[in-house]
């Protein structure tokens, strides 16, 4: 018989369901909540391991007298990276069956305003597309490609296990990112993991003195390339070239050369006038962590700025900038309630802010790069603006700086509160509760101050040498005022029993869930009710995991999910997934001289099915709709008939009590490799999914079948297959 108790090197608190066993027996136990054990074993020579999530793992000779053991368990880098984010809990990276990837939050700093504009190459199977230069401009991103025809084709992302936009998250409140690919790892989420998951959580605090840390940075920002546009000689003597006739004179290319009349001969370089080479991006982050036994904390507050590449008039009494600026606050505290009983309270907020100029950015891009060098000057010599008429196109320097301005404004609250509960003494090791509760909110306001300014075309000049102009834009002096709110609010809550324990070489592992979530939005534009009403999800979900011996690894999960967005007959599906790994590296047979060069040697195999509720489209796409605007029917004698009888009423959108979500087979083989004891790690995966049941709008009912609009059918099939691998 021997006791022991397990604390943690650092802080000296216990560490709470450290598995501890006999090697190379099926004798173990776990430490209760306490870090106590308690161990009966019959070969004295036999060796104790000790071991928990995070730590290094240890051994100690049973050969002693020593009947009370005390175990201080470290932690370290390479132990910490082999706790792996899943679905719903933490595994250890060798019980993985699934195709799960993680990066180092090292790797995803950098001076950028969106976390998703910093993923691209950092995670195997992730495609990312950055679409606009503009400040504040995140990426869209897909895992394993695209797989649907519908509109809802990026993953599910989760903060803290909360559906939220990744890209409010400050990076430096990250402890941990990955990302979810086969159905082993995804299937548990039902309905809404067929597009893969990213997992995102955020730092705690640590025991200890307050830790204070403050970081600076700064960039410069450039365009990749800008294209190199003809001066107005160079476009006036192609001009001729390409019409075949001689439409500007040898005078006229002559007067562009000398810039005598730049009123009548400009000579403009929009793109050089317009945009700036380049323009700079600060941040800085400040955080402070510590805390006891019975409270720990972590705040944190940033702030980032982001400057665009667009000129600015000086002149104007109000901004016409591009920039945006972020700040980020964030406070997440746990408080060791009673000794089996820990609550967490994490809360963030954000405030961003975007000023734009009075043109959209794509308008002054367009015309800046359509308009003729020689077509106008930005202004004439005597200040007035010079541009086209309205239907002859825009002046880009007018959509820049004379046109107003534009602010957006975001704020994002959000807050978690979970309470875990231990059952270690009451009913058996291992077994623990959690309860999870979320409430976000998001307000959006778009205010536009624009107007149109007065603006003129020369024509030739008087015998005094004065413009002769013609007005082409009459214009307005005031500003105009426009206003758009929108806003989201969202409650989440999940229930869940976990259940882990080691026997031996046996560990076994299960978790039940239970989550609810509602969605309301609100928007001052919104005509459609539909939108207006509630979105709700809820759903159920499982997992059972065993382990023997560190070798062969088996998995099950299931995730029973509930959408509102379908017929009563059609709104919950079942989602099973099934994962095996075979650590052949673990076998006694496995050779030392080739553990010295591969030390680890890990195959996965994996099979199952997700879903997609999102449509795209309208929703209730199951319930009939109808149009009360047809044609007028009137009765009477003659060509003037009257009495009319009101207008006909049709059918759009018939009854489909059929409509159901997108299905996912998803099936997985992986190749875990680590070299010189994994000083070189290497992860290959081959995929093969098909997505089918995707909807679409039926294309080939013939009109004269006298449907008002297509049916929609689940009738869409893709294929997507690969490799994905990271070195």
């Amino acid at each position: 018989m021997i006791n022991g108790i397990v604390l943690d090197a650092e802080t000296g608190q216990p560490v709470i369901g450290a598995s501890v066993w006999v090697k190379n027996s099926t004798i173990g136990t776990t430490a209760d909540i306490d870090g106590k054990f308690s161990l009966k074993y019959d070969d004295a020579n036999s060796v104790l391991a000790v071991s928990f999530l995070g730590y290094e793992e240890q051994e100690f000779p049973l050969n002693t007298s020593a009947t009370n053991l005390v175990v201080k368990l470290k932690t370290s880098a390479s132990a910490i990276e082999d706790v792996v984010i899943v679905g719903y809990g933490v595994q250890k990276k060798a019980s993985v069956v699934g195709a799960i990837s993680s990066v180092a939050v090292d790797d995803l700093k950098a001076p950028v305003a969106k976390l998703s504009g910093n993923i691209a190459g950092q995670l195997a199977g992730v495609v990312s597309i950055q679409r606009s230069g503009e400040p504040g401009a995140g990426s869209t991103f897909w895992i394993r490609g695209i797989s649907t025809f519908g509109s809802s084709k990026t993953p599910l992302v989760l903060v803290d296990g909360i559906e939220r936009d990744m890209d409010l998250v400050n990076v430096d409140d990250i402890a941990s990112m990955s990302i979810l690919k086969d159905a082993s790892a995804t299937a548990i989420y039902g309905v809404r993991g067929a597009n893969g998951v990213v997992m995102i959580t955020t730092r705690d605090g640590q025991i200890g003195k307050p830790k204070v840390s403050l970081s600076v940075e700064a960039g410069l920002l450039s365009p990749t390339r800008m294209p190199e546009m003809l001066d107005a000689t160079q476009f006036a003597t192609m001009y001729n070239a390409a019409s075949g006739r001689e439409v500007y004179s040898p005078t006229d290319i002559d007067k562009y050369v000398s810039r005598v009349d730049p009123d009548l001969y400009p000579n403009v370089n929009w793109l050089g006038e317009l945009y700036k080479s380049h323009s700079y991006n600060e941040k800085v982050n400040l955080s402070i962590s510590g805390g006891g036994e019975i409270a720990k904390y972590y705040i944190s507050g940033a702030f980032y700025n982001e400057d665009g590449l667009f000129a600015v008039d000086n002149m104007k009494n109000y901004d016409t900038s591009l920039y945006y600026r972020r700040y980020n606050f964030r406070s997440n505290v746990d408080v060791q309630v009673f000794r089996h009983t820990k609550l967490n309270i994490n809360l963030a907020t954000s405030f961003e802010r975007k000023n734009e100029p009075g043109g959209s950015a794509s308008s002054i891009w367009n015309y800046a790069l359509t308009t003729a060098p020689n077509a106008f000057p930005m202004r004439y010599s005597d200040g007035t603006l010079a541009g086209p008429a309205d239907n002859d196109g825009y002046s880009p320097y007018v959509l820049l700086t004379q046109k107003g301005y534009r602010e957006k404004f975001w704020n994002t609250a959000t807050s978690t509160i979970n309470l875990n509960q231990d059952f270690g003494n009451w009913i058996t090791p291992g077994l623990t509760a959690n309860l999870k509760f979320a409430f976000d909110a998001m307000n959006y306001q778009d205010l536009s101050r624009t107007k149109t300014p007065q603006q003129f075309m020369a024509v030739g000049r008087d015998e005094e040498g004065n413009l002769i102009k013609n007005e082409t834009v009459v214009g307005e002096e005031s500003l105009t005022c426009k206003q758009y709110a929108s806003s989201r609010r969202t409650v989440y809550l999940e229930a869940s029993i976990n259940y882990a324990r080691t026997f031996g070489r046996h560990t076994v592992g299960a978790l039940f869930l239970y989550q609810h979530s509602q969605k309301n939005l609100t928007d001052t534009t919104e005509s459609d009710s539909d939108q207006l009403l509630p979105f709700r999800n809820q759903g159920i979900a499982g997992r059972i995991t065993y382990d023997f011996d560190n070798r062969y690894f088996i998995e099950g999960s299931f995730g029973y999910t509930g959408s509102e967005t379908f017929a009563k007959k059609n709104r919950f599906g079942f989602f099973p997934a099934v994962g095996v790994s075979y650590f052949v590296s673990n076998e006694k047979f496995y050779p030392e001289g080739l553990k010295k060069v591969m030390n680890n040697l890990k195959i996965r195999l994996s099979m199952g099915r997700t879903g997609n509720d999102d449509t795209g489209t309208d929703r209730f796409l199951y319930r009939a709709t109808f149009n009360t605007e047809g044609h007028t029917f009137n009765q009477g004698i003659g060509t003037s008939a009257s009495n009319g009888m009101g207008a006909g009423i049709y059918d759009l959108r018939f009854v489909n009590n059929d409509i159901h979500w997108e299905i996912e087979t998803k099936r997985n083989v992986g190749l875990d490799l680590g070299f010189f004891d994994n000083e070189i790690e290497l992860t290959a995966d081959y995929f093969n999914n098909r997505r089918k049941d995707i909807l679409l709008e039926r294309n080939t009912v013939p009109g004269v079948a006298g449907f008002h609009a297509k049916p929609w059918q689940n009738y869409g099939i893709v294929d997507n297959w690969g490799v994905d691998a990271s070195l």
